[in-house]
């Protein structure tokens, strides 16, 4: 009896020291290849911890998550995956974990991937193929995920890094942050855009009924419910970097249409124009709302091919607010066009309620405050494209209610009540979601069972 004790306590500590996935909630180990993630996923509680132990895979299938779950790599651990077609799924796929946290996690403890990246702090590597087809991307996000933070990670190569509720699949929002990572070489990292099922609702000429409608009917009238507030994605602390232009058409590190809502703040960008492109094609029947401030901004641009496109900021409609950045440019920091042939056309679809403030541009020979109602004199930063259809972007000085033809521009904050924005401060920085960092352990590399 005692030898047979005895044998299966080695089988156990046998298969737990060598099972790809092992362990028990609230914590479990994994090597990196997406069967032993997956399968620690599905055995995982709400509020577990996955790490992932140090190495590399090549990933043909999706990582789906569902529920509230921490994947991070082991302290000084640093994990690579790779891609196995240009077209292939997505590395993770969160979908509709509602208020529930998810987090995944590069940090390993070697320092801040933002500013010592990419070999250096950057302890989750994402390297996708290049895609000619606007199918690659690093992680899909399908709402309602209210919750997430992605943080750490090297992201390589490929059409994005993040899409979010780019079908009409989803049934909620997206909200979370991506922060102190290294993006390199995408198309456009994040192509912000929020379609759901319940677009249909509104029959505006959409084909299928899903580019949305519903989250921009939701914004327009109540823009305060998200301006200042976490009801957005944000970008934050992050760098963002071009050596060489991406496989598939560069349309700028942020492209947005379908009702998309994105953050971009404290970040670091090089190398590419534009950087910031929101989209008015047909059937974009849903806008774009951004808030961009406290960016460093380099255009320097010089890779052939897509990118370099002689406008830093390409705004092509919806709202924004765009504020204490500091450009280094050649080109003009920002132009404004009604997009021509763009439609079908919605409430606040063309260029409108755009605030443009506290802004420098050193185009050479020193960075300048940008002309502004308070200082007419400053760089002229903001320019009205000459091929802008009807209503071109007319700029309203002074007054809030002067706006009669649907694009208008302002060179103000947003101060003077009567303002779709008046009232308007930034959310809380750093985003409460990075409070929630992970704690690094090393995962067990053998385990022994001694009986006695």
């Amino acid at each position: 009896m005692r030898k047979l004790l005895q044998f299966v306590f080695f089988m156990m500590a046998t298969q737990t020291a060598w099972s790809a996935c092992s362990g028990s909630s609230p914590n479990w180990t994994s090597t990196p290849d997406s069967s032993s993630v997956q399968t620690c996923v599905n055995n995982a509680s709400n509020g577990d911890t996955i790490t992932l132990s140090s190495g590399s895979a090549t990933y043909s299938s999706t990582v789906t998550i569902s529920k509230g779950l921490t994947i991070k790599v082991a302290s000084g651990a640093t994990v690579t995956l790779t891609s196995s077609t240009s077209s292939g799924p997505a590395f993770f796929t969160i979908t509709g974990t509602g208020s529930n946290f998810v987090h995944i996690s590069g940090d390993n403890g070697t320092g801040d991937c933002k500013t010592s990246g990419p070999t250096t702090g950057c302890g989750l590597v994402l390297v996708r193929q290049n895609d000619p087809g606007f199918q690659a991307r690093a992680v899909h996000i399908t709402g309602p995920v209210l919750s997430f933070r992605l943080d750490h990670i090297q992201g390589n190569k490929g059409d994005a890094f993040l899409y979010s509720n780019d079908d009409g699949s989803a049934t909620g929002e997206v909200h979370g942050v991506i922060d102190h990572s290294y993006l390199l070489n995408y198309a456009r990292s994040y192509f912000a855009q929020n379609q759901m099922r319940t677009d249909g609702t509104f029959g505006l000429n959409c084909p299928g009924g899903s580019n949305g409608e519903t989250s921009w009917h939701s914004f327009i009238g109540h823009q305060m419910s998200y301006a200042g507030t976490g009801n957005l994605i944000y970008f934050e602390d992050d760098q963002f970097n071009w050596t060489a232009a991406p496989a598939s058409p560069g349309q700028g590190a942020f492209y947005s249409q379908y009702g998309g809502m994105v953050v971009i703040r404290y970040n670091i960008l090089n190398g590419w124009s534009p950087y910031i492109t929101d989209e008015a094609d047909n059937p974009a029947c849903g806008s774009v709302y951004y808030e961009v401030y406290n960016n460093t901004i380099n255009e320097n641009c010089s890779i052939t091919g897509y990118g370099c496109e002689g406008k830093v900021f390409d705004i092509r409609s919806g709202n924004g607010l765009y504020h204490n950045n500091a450009f280094v440019s050649s080109d003009i920091p920002a132009t404004l066009i009604s997009y021509p042939n763009g439609g079908p056309k919605v409430v606040g679809h063309d260029p409108n309620n755009i605030y443009w403030w506290n802004n420098t541009w050193d185009s050479g020979s020193g960075a300048r405050a940008c002309q502004s109602d308070s200082n007419p004199s400053g760089a002229v930063c903001v320019q009205v494209d000459s091929s802008s259809e009807t209503p071109k972007p007319t700029r309203i000085i002074g007054a809030a209610s002067g706006c009669s033809n649907g694009a208008c521009y302002y060179l103000r904050p947003p101060t003077t009540a009567g303002d779709v924005f008046f009232g308007y401060n930034p959310y809380a920085y750093p985003h409460p979601l990075i409070a929630n960092s992970v704690t690094q352990v090393n995962p067990p590399t053998a385990l022994i069972v001694t009986v006695q």
